[in-house]
């Protein structure tokens, strides 16, 4: 528990890093206020001690010059949240991430050309609290923008987003997300489930790491086994799967699968051994 509030606070700070800097400039412009302040007050106090007569006028025009650069740098308008957060990607970042949303799959490619000089963009980094530019793609079922983005884009299947979740969480995305909200005009669920096979082919030829743990200490094959896809659950097994590995609450893998009532699941994962050759 004490591992998966320590996650779940790192996501936080991670995502509230655009707040953070702007609560720092509000700092900053209100620590300039109080120095200013204390400046004019000692200047005024050696001007009225020791009597600086003859350079008054020089103490009075310090003192204004103070006065005005400290408040025009305390009124300078402070970063908005929002636009803090929009900032934080580059131009072509943002292009990559137009082009990831629209499946726009020749803008991509061609972003990775190095045709005009222009550097390929960094595909590793944090879009929101859930998401990277690979998960992005992983949790709509692309698997054609999925596999541009790992072969050309040399994009890290390990790389975590903002709540420290690698890509191969997010396989059964797509198909989560219909069952829940049934949205019409959709590919069919054994489809998506199709896609998801090509995804994990994809992302644990390229690396992905099976024994990456989730908040709740579970695996991707954890999930797999709770879901009761045992053709997915066949291939993350053969992609180094540690069977020993438990959750939060002590559970192995197999453990879930009973709980869920997942037969071909429990047979999977305690005959692996003998199976593992078998091809799909």
């Amino acid at each position: 528990m004490a591992r998966e509030r320590n996650r779940e606070h790192e996501a936080r700070e991670r995502w509230r890093r655009p707040e953070r800097l702007v609560e720092a400039q509000v700092a900053r412009s209100k620590l300039a206020l109080r120095q200013s302040e204390t400046i004019r007050e000692n200047l005024e106090a050696v001007r009225s001690t020791y009597g600086w007569q003859a350079n008054a006028a020089v103490s009075d025009t310090l003192v204004q010059q103070i006065d005005v650069s400290t408040q025009q740098f305390a009124d300078r308008r402070e970063p908005d949240v929002t636009q803090a957060h929009l900032r934080q990607f580059s131009p072509i970042q943002k292009k990559l991430l137009r082009s990831i949303k629209v499946k726009d799959y020749r803008m991509v490619h061609s972003m990775f050309l190095d045709t005009d000089g222009t550097p390929p963009p960094n595909v590793n980094f944090s879009v929101g609290p859930h998401s990277t530019p690979l998960q992005l793609a992983v949790r709509r079922g692309d698997v054609k923008m999925t596999k541009i983005l790992v072969k050309e884009g040399l994009a890290d299947v390990n790389y975590p987003n903002a709540m420290g979740l690698p890509a191969l969480f997010y396989v059964f995305e797509e198909w989560r997300e219909q069952i829940l909200y049934k949205v019409p005009g959709r590919d069919s669920l054994v489809k998506m489930l199709d896609r998801a096979v090509d995804l994990i082919k994809l992302i644990g030829g390229a690396g992905g790491n099976v024994n990456a743990l989730g908040l709740g200490g579970e695996t991707p094959v954890h999930v797999a086994a709770g879901l009761g896809h045992a053709r997915h659950l066949f291939l993350l097994c053969k992609f180094g799967f540690d069977p020993t590995l438990r959750n939060n609450v002590g559970e192995l893998a197999v453990d879930v699968a009973r709980k869920q009532n997942k037969a071909e699941c429990v047979i999977i994962l305690t005959e692996f051994s003998k199976i593992q050759y078998v091809t799909l």
